[in-house]
């Protein structure tokens, strides 16, 4: 071969330092070409030869780099001499005490036989046109069997002679030329027969085998089959399968179908999760790369269902739900709502296979949009300056769907609230929903936080008052409605827009919703259901 750089890397891979070394004296004696200087730095590279390096460097006009490699392998009388030669214009070195030997490559198996030192061959018939120089080839003039029909068409004696040999058309009857003047027509003059067997079923006339010594042989590649990630792909279109499968556009286009998410940054972080976790990477041997396994789901029966084992699953959002109702009761309502919203990127990612498990991530978006709409009403009464706004902040938050606990809390706040504010009534009506929390949940947990007692005599107080001092836009009793936007309740009668995900409320449509931060608002959706070794749970709307 004429290609220096590919026969050097054949005899690299291989271990023939013996011909590496005829490559490197090939390319700094007897090459004139332009890339002569590089074959022969690539060699020296190769073979780690340090001394023929430096000179080819020299040889390239790069002292100063010469200099400093020879000063890094310790080639000092080597480094001097270009140092005179460079009269004391050397540059200035780093620290070297942590430098490392640039070593060439290890050969993972050696050549032993002079046929191993060639790369690899596949052998390919040759086919009918190959052995033709269409280039050279003259169109005009006739082949051998052309230059022989012309000849006896010259000679009609020898053209007879041989049409009588070649039989069929060329066979003269006397007798029919005798019976033109008429006849029987079409009677004992077309009577002839013919022997089937020659033509059909004849044994001289078998087509002939291609199978056979001698036919055309060449090997046929076998198609390629069809990976676990492409498997996991088409059968599913859960957006973790097809982020397992590295389908990222699919799985973002199938959160749009489902959730109507317009906004994928909290959900990006699991996507990719998914993928790294659902294939299992083995390191090999120096040199070569690591082998990657795709992890599949099993079944009851510890049987391969065909689809990614997902890194996600339903105990972690309860545990990360249970982290949750620590921060609240510990009063870490940024890190608490940032575990709802957390949860809530989880959940479109997780595997639904029954419909308990559905019912329970119902319940489970239903939760977290709760807390983050009261922890969202708690931080904006916490900035509020109107006595009047905060008393009314304090009431809607008080009203969202919490656990026990977490509820009498804020009823305890809104209580303070508007019993400075001198709005009696309204500190009864607060007041009576904690002794009903009192009596239906849990008292010795409840006890911790507030006491009966104390409740019923400020109950008993409030009562005989009846009156609100300050008005707020807050009445008891009656259905209320946050718009999670202004958090503020829509009027009387309004139809609210829902989140499609989260089921928050609105007032207007077309925005990103600012409990769930993924999807549109008002957006119309399609119903997830599940394919193939999903479940049969039927179709889920979010």
């Amino acid at each position: 071969t004429s290609n220096f750089d590919r026969l050097s890397f054949l005899y690299t891979i291989t271990g023939n330092d013996a011909n590496l070394r005829k490559m490197l004296n090939i390319a700094s004696k007897y090459r004139r070409d332009k890339n002569a200087i590089v074959s022969q730095f690539h060699n020296t590279l190769y073979l780690g030869d340090v001394e023929a390096r430096v000179e080819c460097l020299k040889k390239a006009g790069m002292s100063k780099l010469a200099y400093v490699t020879a000063v890094t392998h310790g080639l000092e009388t080597q480094a001097k001499a270009i140092a005179t030669e460079l009269k004391g214009d050397v540059p200035a070195l780093p620290d070297l005490s942590k430098a490392k030997l640039l070593k060439p490559p290890t050969v993972i198996i050696r050549a032993k036989t002079k046929k191993e030192y060639n790369w690899p061959l596949v052998e390919v018939s040759s086919g009918y046109f190959d052995g033709i120089d269409l280039a050279n080839l003259d169109l005009s003039q006739p082949d051998e069997e052309e230059k022989e029909k012309l000849e006896l068409e010259d000679d009609p004696i020898e053209a007879e002679e041989t049409q009588d040999n070649l039989g069929g058309w060329g066979v003269q009857d006397t007798k029919a030329e005798d019976s033109k003047s008429g006849g029987d027509g079409w009677g004992e003059g077309t009577d002839f027969k013919l022997d089937l067997d020659d033509i059909v079923g004849g044994e001289d006339t078998a087509a002939p085998d291609d199978t056979k010594e001698g036919g055309d042989d060449f090997y046929v590649f076998p198609s390629e089959g069809k990976s676990l990630d492409r498997k996991w792909a088409e059968s599913s279109n859960l957006a973790g399968d097809l982020a397992a499968a590295g389908e990222f556009d699919m799985a973002l286009h199938s959160l749009n179908r489902q959730i109507a998410a317009i906004r994928f940054g909290p959900v990006e972080d699991k996507l990719v999760n998914v993928w790294n976790m659902s294939h299992a990477s083995l390191p090999m041997v120096f040199g070569m790369p690591s082998m990657t396994v795709p992890l599949q789901r099993l079944n009851a029966q510890d049987e391969p269902q065909g689809l990614p084992r997902l890194c996600y699953e339903m105990h972690h959002c309860v545990d990360m739900l249970q982290q949750a109702y620590k921060m609240v009761s510990t009063g870490a309502f940024p890190e608490a709502l940032g575990i709802f919203r957390n949860i809530l990127a989880t959940i479109p990612v997780l595997d639904i296979s029954s419909q308990d498990q559905e019912a329970k991530l119902r319940d489970l978006r239903s939760i977290c949009k709760e807390y983050i709409t009261g922890l969202r009403l708690e931080a904006a009464r916490r900035r509020e300056k109107n006595p009047s706004r905060q008393s009314a902040l304090a009431a809607y938050f008080s009203r969202c769907r919490m656990q026990p606990v977490h509820q009498v809390r804020a009823l305890l706040n809104a209580v303070k609230i508007a019993f400075k504010l001198k709005n009696y009534k309204a500190t009864a009506s607060f007041c009576r929903r904690i002794l009903e929390l009192c009596v239906s949940g849990d008292r010795n947990q409840l006890s911790k936080v507030v006491k009966p007692t104390q409740i019923r005599a400020l109950l008993k107080k409030t009562e005989g008052l009846n009156t609100d001092a300050v008005p707020i836009d807050y009445r008891e009793g009656e259905t209320l409605i946050i718009d999670c936007k202004t958090l503020a309740p829509l009027p009387k009668g309004a139809k609210p827009v829902k989140c499609p995900y989260c089921l928050s409320c609105y007032s207007k449509e077309g925005t990103v919703c600012v409990t769930c931060e993924i999807a549109k608002v008002g957006a119309d959706i399609q119903p997830y259901r599940p394919r193939g070794g999903q479940g049969g749970s039927g179709a889920m709307r979010w």
